[in-house]
């Protein structure tokens, strides 16, 4: 994941000495603000993708699956890719599973990976898009590259604004922010592409 090597409270520092807010925010706003930032960053824009390989013959609890130290817990909209020993299953939903009964899938049901396979396997290899966990506390790093940490203040700023019914403000720091966002898209598109996908 990418680490800016700043913190929550030195980038909330910077932006209060910058912006003219007439209320004070607790750190909690501040943190719901980036936390649903790099939430959606990193479920819809950056793939950084990690595998982890489970021993089952059935299907698996997505608890099960061991992240790394920093990173949130997977949750089905996380899977890119599912292997059953080396069959690659194919994403579907439930009514798949029912009306075609003689192809390999994998659907999400709660907690779990239903997993339908022709073949025996014992284990389970998943491949998963990797997200921050959630952060609790404002001397955690913000997880966004540094080049574009100012998209993320202009969205904070934007919100902060917002909140302080200082409409005209909200206006221009979220249109700002919008326009960054564009052009973040472009380069986490070219940052992306890899080889066999």
């Amino acid at each position: 994941m990418y680490d800016s090597g700043k913190t929550i409270a030195s980038l909330i520092a910077e932006i209060n000495s910058e912006a003219d807010i007439a209320i004070d925010m607790p750190d909690t706003t501040y943190l719901r603000i980036i936390n649903a930032f790099q939430q959606l960053i990193y479920s819809e824009f950056i793939e950084d993708y990690r595998s982890a390989t489970i021993t089952s013959s059935g299907n698996i609890a997505l608890s099960g699956i061991t992240v790394g130290t920093g990173e949130a817990a997977v949750k089905y909209d996380d899977i890119i890719k599912v292997y059953a020993g080396d069959n690659e299953l194919t994403k579907s939903g439930v009514i798949t599973s029912i009306s075609i009964p003689d192809k390999d899938i994998y659907y999400g049901s709660g907690t779990s990976v239903i997993i339908v396979s022709m073949s025996a396997y014992e284990t389970v290899k998943v491949v998963y898009r990797a997200r921050p966990a959630i952060s609790a506390a404002v001397t955690d790093n913000v997880y966004v590259p540094y080049e574009w940490l100012e998209l993320l203040a202009a969205k904070v700023r934007g919100e902060i604004y917002k909140i302080a019914n200082e409409d005209n403000l909200a206006a221009k720091w979220l249109a700002d922010y919008n326009t960054q966002l564009e052009s973040f898209k472009a380069w986490a598109a070219k940052k992306n592409i890899r080889y066999g996908e």
